[in-house]
C-alpha cells in the first residue's frame, strides 16, 4: 500500500518536471554541453601551449648591428617555446605598465652603448637586462632559466662575429668563445609587491567573483518566488511600477554582493596577506568591487526575468556562470590560457574583474589602471539592467 503512494508521488513529480519542458531539456543537455566545453578548455592548457602562451617584449636602446642582429636571431628561433616581439619607442620607467598592458612576461633590454663596450672599449663582457613580471609560476621556474641559456649561448655566438682582435691576440681559438662573458641581470617590474601571496590574491578574486554569480543568480530567484505566490501582482496594484522593483532589487544584491566579496579580501588580507592594504589600494578596490558587483546584480536579475520557473533559473545560470567563470579565469589562472581563450574569456566580465584586482593588488597600478576596466564593467552591468528592464514590463 505504502509503495504504491511512494509511486503515485514520483508519478506527479515527473508530470510536474515533464511539462516544463525546457527544464527538462537543460537538466540533460546543459551538463553534456559544460563537459564538452571543459574538454576543449584544459587541452588548450596542456603540453607546450602552456609555455607558448609566455610573450617577452625585446627593447633595443643600442640600435647597433649586434643587437639588431640578435634581436632578428631570437625572434627567429624556432625550437624555444617563447614569442618574442620587439618594441619601439618605449621609456624604461614605463616598462612595469607596458608589460601588464600587453601580456608580456618580461622585457630584455640592450643597453645604450653595449655594442661600443664590447668592440671598441675591449670589454670581455655583454650585459643584457631583463625587466619581469614573476607574477606567471610558468615563467619563474621554467622560462627563466631557458630565455637565460638561450640568451647566453646566441650573444655569445653573435659576439664571436664582432670580436675584437685585441681579444683574440692572448687567446686560443678553441677558448675565444668561453672567454665572453654574458651578464645577464634580472629585476623585477614591481617591487612593491614583495609581501603578497599571489596565489592567495588570485584565489580571493576569482573565487570571490564566482560566488559573488551564484549569489545573485539565487537573489534574483526571489523574483520568480514573488511572482509564484502571487506577491509581485499584488506589489504591481498598488501603484508600484515593474521598473521600480527592478531597480530596488538591483540595488539591494548590489550592496549584499560588495559586502560579501570584500569580507572575502577581508580574510585573504587576515590569514593569508594578499596586500590589500598596502599603499593606496583600498579606495581602487572598493570601487572595483562595487562595479563588479552591479554588473552581476543585473545578471542575477536578467535570469529570474527570462525564465519561467526556478528550475529553469537554476539550470541556466549555473551553466553560464560556470563556463563564464572558466574562461574568464575564476576556474583556471589566466596565465595558463592560450591567446584564443584569453580572447574569448575578455567577453566575461570575470576577466575583467581579475585584470582590474591584479593590477591593484599585485601591481598596485591605483585607480588611474583600472579605468578601462571599470568602463567595460560598467558598460555590461547597464546593458544587463535595460534588458532586465524591459523584459520585465511584460509584468503589466
Amino acid at each position: 500500500m505504502n509503495i504504491n503512494r511512494y509511486k503515485a508521488l514520483v508519478v506527479v513529480l515527473w508530470h510536474g518536471f515533464k511539462r516544463d519542458y525546457i527544464s527538462m531539456l537543460m537538466a540533460f543537455l546543459l551538463p553534456i554541453l559544460f563537459f564538452t566545453s571543459m574538454v576543449h578548455i584544459q587541452n588548450n592548457m596542456t603540453g607546450d601551449s602552456v609555455t607558448d602562451n609566455t610573450k617577452i617584449g625585446i627593447l633595443d636602446l643600442d640600435k647597433s648591428t649586434f643587437s639588431k642582429e640578435i634581436s632578428e636571431q631570437l625572434g627567429a628561433l624556432d625550437g624555444v617555446k617563447i614569442k618574442f616581439e620587439p618594441v619601439i619607442d618605449l621609456n624604461v620607467e614605463d616598462i612595469g605598465s607596458y608589460l601588464v598592458d600587453n601580456n608580456l612576461s618580461a622585457m630584455i633590454i640592450f643597453p645604450k652603448d653595449m655594442a661600443i663596450n664590447y668592440t671598441k672599449r675591449h670589454s670581455k663582457s655583454v650585459e643584457i637586462d631583463i625587466i619581469e613580471d614573476r607574477s606567471n609560476p610558468i615563467y619563474r621556474g621554467v622560462i627563466v632559466p631557458v630565455l637565460d641559456n638561450t640568451l647566453k649561448q646566441l650573444v655569445t655566438l653573435t659576439a664571436l662575429k664582432y670580436t675584437p682582435i685585441a681579444l683574440m691576440a692572448n687567446v686560443e681559438p678553441f677558448k675565444i668563445g668561453s672567454s665572453i662573458d654574458v651578464i645577464i641581470k634580472h629585476q623585477l617590474a614591481f617591487k612593491t609587491n614583495s609581501n603578497v601571496d599571489l596565489n592567495a590574491m588570485y584565489s580571493a578574486a576569482g573565487l570571490g567573483v564566482l560566488f559573488l554569480l551564484f549569489s545573485m543568480a539565487g537573489g534574483g530567484a526571489t523574483i520568480i518566488d514573488d511572482r509564484d505566490s502571487g506577491i509581485l501582482q499584488r506589489t504591481l496594484s498598488t501603484g508600484v511600477t515593474s521598473s521600480m522593483i527592478i531597480l530596488s532589487r538591483w540595488f539591494f544584491l548590489l550592496i549584499l554582493g560588495g559586502v560579501q566579496v570584500i569580507l572575502m579580501f577581508i580574510w585573504g588580507e587576515i590569514v593569508f596577506g594578499i596586500g590589500l592594504l598596502e599603499g593606496h589600494k583600498l579606495g581602487g578596490f572598493i570601487l572595483l568591487t562595487l562595479v563588479t558587483s552591479s554588473a552581476a546584480a543585473a545578471l542575477g536579475i536578467v535570469f529570474a526575468v527570462i525564465c519561467n520557473s526556478r528550475m529553469q533559473l537554476n539550470a541556466i545560470s549555473t551553466i553560464v556562470i560556470l563556463v563564464m567563470s572558466a574562461l574568464g579565469g575564476s576556474l583556471f589562472p589566466r596565465y595558463l590560457m592560450s591567446e584564443q581563450l584569453l580572447t574569448v574569456g575578455s567577453y566575461t566580465f570575470n576577466s575583467w574583474a581579475l585584470v582590474g584586482y591584479q593590477k591593484l593588488l599585485w601591481y598596485d597600478l591605483g585607480i588611474e589602471s583600472i579605468v578601462t576596466e571599470l568602463a567595460v564593467l560598467t558598460i555590461i552591468g547597464g546593458l544587463l539592467l535595460f534588458v532586465a528592464l524591459l523584459t520585465a514590463r511584460r509584468w503589466h
